[in-house]
């Protein structure tokens, strides 16, 4: 899928009036999968368009489409955090089963193939389990939190602070979620993002979160607090180093080392620039337990593989 999105940009690249049809017949693909390609680049932010006639489409590559044809992406480095422990399982959530590998070998995968250079895991709960991972691939580093059980999040990225010296891709270890989140967050002009669910579930541990025109107002964990509910956050974001240093600035200076890093989007100091971006009809879903896990195989990855079988 990512060589016919590349293909089909170096066309538009020579040609910015070229029909679909005229895509459809360069590529031998069908028209049908044209137009999904070109949806999917539009949505992405690598190209925008204009409309000339009914039955003309004048297309503009933006500088996300350049890098992405050009393979170029500024982001080289992401940040898994994996160090809870979750009572139903007897092993860390990354090491359950997802396809024909484990949650956290398809995260490595998926990063590695959009050119994530670094891979930083925040081990906790059973780190033997992901320093295993360290001979098969060579560009992971883990860390891990000794003191997973009584700290939060945010202590994790305290401790990878040697590890870490640009920006960078934060993602939570129990995630399961579809290939296209990642280009959507790398092709984003914005530095500081993180992605929303704007479908709002029923889930007990949720992050909910009320945002006005992309901007961040309010987080809270649990539907009551707030007078509006926009979505939940997803647990992927794009971080600029400089951010990440603010963050590590205010956690040295509170006392609560079970604070969340998410709670740190709120402060304006740290992040007066952080854009939200709904990831509306994507596929995603957090294991906290058996029954999310169980719903996960019988329902989300059914839907994955229809979803990813061409890329």
């Amino acid at each position: 899928m990512i060589q016919i999105k590349r293909k089909i940009i170096s066309l538009i690249h020579e040609n910015n009036i070229i029909s679909q049809r005229k895509i459809s017949e360069y590529l031998n693909i069908s028209l049908g999968s044209v137009n999904k390609y070109i949806n999917s680049l539009l949505n992405d932010g690598c190209l925008t368009k204009e409309i000339i006639s009914y039955r003309k489409i004048k297309y503009f590559i933006t500088p996300s489409g350049e890098e992405f044809l050009t393979n170029k992406n500024s982001i080289k480095a992401a940040v898994i955090l994996a160090a809870g422990e979750t009572l139903d399982f007897d092993k860390p959530v990354g090491f359950l089963e997802i396809f024909d590998s484990t949650l956290i070998e398809r995260t490595i995968k998926l990063l590695s193939k959009y050119n994530i250079e670094k891979i930083i895991i925040a081990s906790g709960y059973k780190a033997e389990f992901y320093k295993k991972l360290l001979k098969k691939y060579p560009n992971i580093k883990i860390i891990e939190n000794k003191k997973y059980k009584t700290t939060g999040n945010m202590y994790s990225l305290y401790l990878l602070r040697k590890y870490l010296q640009e920006d960078f891709i934060l993602l939570e270890g129990d995630l399961v979620f579809e290939e296209t989140l990642i280009p959507l967050l790398l092709n984003s002009k914005e530095k500081n993002v993180t992605l929303i669910d704007t479908s709002v579930s029923n889930k007990e541990d949720s992050l909910y979160v009320t945002i006005k025109n992309e901007e961040l107002l309010n987080i809270s964990k649990g539907k009551y607090s707030l007078e509006k509910i926009s979505g939940e956050l997803i647990g992927i974001s794009k971080l600029k180093y400089n951010s990440y240093l603010k963050m590590l600035d205010k956690f040295t200076q509170i006392e609560n080392k079970l604070f969340f890093y998410e709670y740190s989007f709120l402060d304006k100091n740290i992040f007066p620039d952080l854009k939200c971006i709904s990831s509306e009809e994507k596929l995603w879903g957090e294991i906290d337990n058996q029954k999310q896990y169980e719903y996960i195989k019988n329902n989300i990855l059914k839907s994955l593989i229809k979803k990813e079988k061409d890329l």
